[in-house]
């Protein structure tokens, strides 16, 4: 069954033959055995059940003091609001990312381009769509990733690859360890100019499906990262140019799901960093963006980030990297498609 959740229509199910409902105030950790739906700060309903009908879920209220602005041509369709510092996560932000299997719980780099960069974990509060709405509790940390940044991958395996900045670094993280289990310096694998802040996978849709891309910042220069894996190792075989260049200061990229509305063709979206803007840019079959389709969605941004489509309901989390010492926050877009599976 559908629920009205702001602008958007998101399934909501429970488990078992259950039924997803609002939860109380405590809220629950996800779907119980009966179907039941954490509320406030319950987590995320469990799948194969019904929803209670009804229920609406209004989208969280915009920032005030036009921190954020969304261009006037996306607003008919998606809608945002910030949901504020994640607590026990030290500043600067760098990517984030939510389990396949655990889609209550963020993962999230903390002291993002520093030596003592980390990563952390914290539990979700979900409303009764399943959106995202604030934290419960206060991070933890899990293991540490010097230099960690923008974009985190999860791979099949149970394990996270990342990029390392300003030190050119790409690193593959088991979950159950504590320390990454290699890093090398992608300088020695043929990457030329800035140190790659971004990095993403080109999703099914597209020719190169399955293969890596990632930016550097501040010069946008767009490379193809060539990876084996052998028995969930992962390791560096070589790093293309691609020649394509983009402005802006790119940070965080993700690839905007299939199907999303005004998203007529395959398109990136990207956080422009150095000039406080959020843009989309449209690519081609091999995940390479085309830099003269670019458009904005937001026209302002507090120095943007980390990108990531969450799994369960496909909203738009982006991580604001403010440096001096400043308060860093997450803000969600809401309006998209799921993000696709994991590519095997």
């Amino acid at each position: 069954m559908l629920l009205a959740c702001g602008a958007n229509q998101v399934k909501v199910a429970g488990t078992g033959g259950g039924t997803a409902g609002a939860g109380s105030a405590g809220g629950s950790a996800g779907g119980t055995s009966g179907g039941v739906a954490g509320g406030a700060s319950g987590g995320a309903p469990s799948a194969g059940g019904t929803a209670d009908a009804g229920l609406t879920c209004p989208p969280l209220p915009q920032p005030d003091g036009g921190t954020a602005l969304m261009d006037p041509t996306f607003a008919a369709n998606y809608t945002f609001a910030e949901l504020g510092p994640v607590p026990g996560v030290p500043p600067p932000l760098g990517g984030c990312v939510i389990l396949q299997n655990d889609r209550n719980h963020l993962l999230i780099a903390g002291a993002s381009e520093r030596p003592e960069g980390a990563l952390y974990r914290i539990a979700l509060r979900r409303n009764a769509c399943g959106h995202i709405i604030g934290w419960s509790g206060t991070a933890t940390k899990i293991a540490d990733t010097p230099y960690i940044d923008a974009n985190l991958l999860e791979m099949p395996g149970g394990s996270l690859l990342y990029t390392g900045w300003n030190v050119s670094q790409f690193s593959q993280l088991k979950l159950d360890a504590g320390t990454p289990m290699w890093t090398v310096d992608l300088r020695s694998r043929g990457q030329m100019g800035s140190s790659a802040g971004g990095l993403g996978r080109v999703p099914p849709w597209l020719a190169a499906a399955g293969e890596y891309r990632i930016v550097g910042w501040p010069d946008g220069k767009w490379h193809r990262l060539e990876l084996s894996v052998d028995a969930g190792v992962y390791g560096v075989n070589g790093v293309v140019d691609t020649g394509v260049t983009l402005t802006g200061g790119p940070g965080g990229f993700a690839y905007v799901p299939i199907g999303s509305a005004q998203f007529a063709r395959p398109s990136i979206i990207l956080a422009e960093w150095s000039i406080n803007q959020v843009s989309v840019v449209e690519v081609d079959q091999a995940g390479n963006p085309l830099p003269s389709t670019r458009r904005l969605m937001f026209t302002t941004f507090p120095r943007p980030w980390g990108a990531y489509f969450e799994p369960e309901t496909g909203d738009f989390l982006f991580l604001t990297w403010r440096g001096g010492g400043q308060s860093d926050s997450v803000f969600i877009v809401q309006g998209f498609e799921k993000p696709p599976p994991l590519i095997e």
